[in-house]
């Protein structure tokens, strides 16, 4: 079991330097508006992905999104 050892951020962690943002959101669409109207960027796709599924079928499907967006992929 691995140990994790906690300790309260300083002034200097990265978490207070770079910044981060939260988005207050009521459903998806909203997040996507949000998005737009701070940062004045479209999402290129947006497709749910269920988190319960094997990894190999995740992948699967997160190739076939992006096959689906007009992404090109070389296979190897």
């Amino acid at each position: 079991m691995t140990k994790y050892k906690v300790e309260i951020a300083g002034s200097q962690s990265p978490i207070y330097r770079e910044g981060f943002t939260i988005y207050r959101v009521n459903s998806n669409q909203d997040y996507l508006n949000q998005r737009k109207k701070r940062e004045g960027l479209d999402n290129q796709f947006f497709a749910p992905l269920d988190t319960k599924i094997p990894r190999n079928q995740k992948l699967k499907k997160i190739v076939q999104l992006l096959k689906d967006y007009g992404w090109e992929l070389k296979e190897k």
